[in-house]
């Protein structure tokens, strides 16, 4: 029997909805392999010095998440 993460993944798709100036430059890092092996909330974005807040930002909301499972 599987675990059930459909909670997870919405909330972290909502986070990532809340970024869409970060993700504007999306990539597929391996060719777009990655996709098949993490979650559809993955976020792959190449970034400049001025978006690191933003990245760092997003990733701490991640982990929140995570964390509060």
């Amino acid at each position: 029997m599987g675990h059930n993460d459909s909670a997870l993944l919405d909330k972290l798709i909502k986070i990532r909805e809340r970024y869409p100036d970060l993700l504007k430059k999306k990539t597929a890092f391996g060719g777009g392999k990655i996709q098949s092996v993490l979650s559809k909330a993955v976020c792959e974005a190449k970034i400049t010095e001025d978006e690191d807040e933003q990245a760092l930002s997003i990733f701490r909301e991640y982990l929140d998440a995570y964390l509060e499972m």
